[in-house]
């Protein structure tokens, strides 16, 4: 649906209603307006680099008399920052623009062949034809870009032109299709370097688990690790853009950088937390990869970080390494609520079944005393404690072992009485619910129990005083 205005002798026509505009396609000054129809944040991607307009295109400030210099594009740029950052946007009439950060699209030189950024509206000079090799459906799309001005194909080289004699991996509109520059068209969620400062998650795409700092601990030199993806402060990361498409990496919950172990250059290096400082062994580019991920690199040894030995498990650390192709290198980020959530959120669970207790990666047991499951720091043997521990299970049939944090499971051992723990999980755990609480019954048929004593743990025939709370991290 359309609409026409006037204002001041100008009429235009716009997309929409009067309640509800769109974009104007029509004016009595500048006759049809190219409108799109689809807009994708890119970055495109040649053989020598990036594509990059020069100063973000630069901007038109709406007060000048004249416009702003022309702004050169080139292809040569390393990592990614807002300079690389565009707008494909896909015309009513077929054709695309490229409209770079300061808002000024890209287009052939008045008169000559370079691809600059001048203009803040779409003309004959800023259209191009997008020419799809291979399967249109393949990801990252491969492109030839076309001209319709010059009707010559975009190409990356050296002009013999005095303004820009010292770009040579500058663009220009003059090839014909074998001398054509060929793109990858590299979709990202965001511009990063635009959303400095704020919060995101970053999250293995090999495991899906979450870029974290153990426990929310506040030690300097711990280091950073994989944990089950629940989107707690200590998951957060303030991400903030130092100049040239480098970033630091702050926790939220710490306020501590994410740092390379005393600036090594040697693949292995660990990557842990430490107080900011301007080393380059706390910078990073984050280089979209065509899937949705990004490689994440340390400036000062140019090795991305990666999850140790593509584990799956929580707690795997996270190095650097020489550049693969493993998805254990690739990492999806994205923005992150503000709202707080403490690392230790475990909040009560209902459960249902066994299948649904064992997809929970890590529990804590709550007693009837309102006292948790603890682990001894020392020897073997649990107790209860007002904090308590973390429990990771394991399935074996239709019984469970509970691991401790020490990686010791919970055993009943051939007495009495009794529970202690064990290196091996000998001596399973059968699951018995009662409504929203937990009996856990050993192989001797007696049950897990909180006697009513200051503290401690034992096993008892009876279910009064052995009910337990099974509580979670829940993303």
């Amino acid at each position: 649906m359309f609409h026409g205005d006037a204002n001041q002798g100008v009429v235009t026509l716009v997309r929409g209603t009067p309640e509800s505009p769109g974009e104007i396609v029509w004016s009595s000054v500048t006759g049809a307006i190219y409108w799109p129809t689809r807009r994708r944040q890119v970055v495109l991607r040649a053989d020598r680099g990036f594509v990059s307009a020069n100063n973000g295109g630069g901007v038109n400030p709406p007060e000048a008399l004249t416009l702003p210099p022309a702004e050169p594009v080139l292809a040569d740029a390393k990592l990614v920052s807002g300079w690389e950052a565009l707008e494909l946007q896909e015309l009513c009439d077929g054709h695309v623009a490229l409209r770079a950060q300061g808002r000024r699209f890209i287009g052939v030189q008045d008169g000559g062949i370079a691809l600059t950024c001048l203009r803040d509206e779409v003309g004959p000079r800023e259209l191009f034809t997008r020419e799809v090799l291979g399967d249109v459906n393949m990801q990252p799309q491969v492109i030839r870009l076309r001209s319709v001005a010059t009707g010559g194909y975009v190409r990356v080289g050296k002009l013999p032109l005095p303004d820009f004699i010292k770009l040579p991996a500058l663009l220009a509109a003059d090839a014909d299709s074998g001398g054509a520059a060929v793109f990858q068209v590299i979709d990202v969620e965001h511009d990063f370097t635009a959303h400095t400062g704020r919060l995101v998650h970053m999250v293995a795409k090999h495991s899906g688990k979450a870029l974290e700092v153990p426990g929310g601990r506040l030690d300097d030199g711990l280091g950073v690790t994989q944990g089950r993806f629940y989107a707690g402060d200590h998951q957060k990361w303030i991400l903030t853009h130092v100049g040239g498409g480098w970033f630091t990496l702050t926790n939220r919950h710490t306020g501590r950088n994410v740092d390379i172990y005393y600036a090594q250059v040697a693949p292995g290096a660990i990557a842990l937390q430490w107080p900011a400082h301007a080393g380059d062994n706390q910078r990073f580019s984050l280089t979209p990869l065509g899937d949705g991920s990004y490689s994440i690199t340390a400036k000062h040894s140019g090795l991305p970080l990666e999850v140790g030995q593509a584990s799956q498990e929580s707690s795997a650390p996270v190095v650097q390494m020489s550049p693969g192709v493993g998805a254990n290198q690739r990492w999806t980020i994205s923005l992150a609520s503000s709202a707080m959530k403490a690392p230790d959120a475990f909040e009560p669970v209902l459960i249902t079944d066994l299948d649904q207790l064992v997809k929970f990666e890590a529990i804590r047991l709550k007693s009837w005393k309102g006292d948790y499951l603890r682990r001894l720091d020392a020897g073997a043997g649990v107790t209860s404690s007002p904090t308590g521990d973390t429990w990771r299970l394991t399935r074996n049939g239709a019984t469970i072992w509970l691991r401790s944090s020490k990686g010791d499971c919970l055993h009943r051992p051939n007495s009495p009485q009794g529970v202690t723990t064990f290196s091996m999980g000998i001596g399973n755990v059968d699951l018995e619910l009662r409504g929203s609480k937990v009996l856990l019954r050993s192989w001797k048929g007696d049950y897990l129990h909180r006697p009513d004593s200051p503290s401690g743990v034992t096993t008892w025939s009876a279910t009064i005083g052995s009910e337990w709370t099974v509580e979670a991290l829940i993303p």
